[in-house]
């Protein structure tokens, strides 16, 4: 994961599922993308991870999708 600071990118970063959920939560916006090879902070940026609750679970999904587990399409796990 990398952080947007205006027009710049951080460096790789790790969160675990908290503070993902915590960061998402506190208004700040996800979103799945990669890096363009040869092009520095350029970015193909697609679709925005976002949370599922339901009366159990708090659900991370990518897209809008509907599903019952994390459902993270294109994220790297580590």
């Amino acid at each position: 994961m990398f952080l947007c600071h205006g027009p710049t990118f951080s460096d790789r970063i790790m969160l675990d599922q908290q503070t993902l959920i915590d960061e998402i939560q506190s208004v700040k916006k996800f979103k799945v993308g990669s890096r363009v090879e040869y092009e520095a902070g350029t970015f193909d940026v697609t679709d925005p991870v976002n949370i599922l609750e339901n009366h159990v679970d708090t659900i991370l999904v990518v897209g809008e999708i509907q599903a019952k587990q994390d459902s993270l399409e294109g994220v790297p796990i580590i």
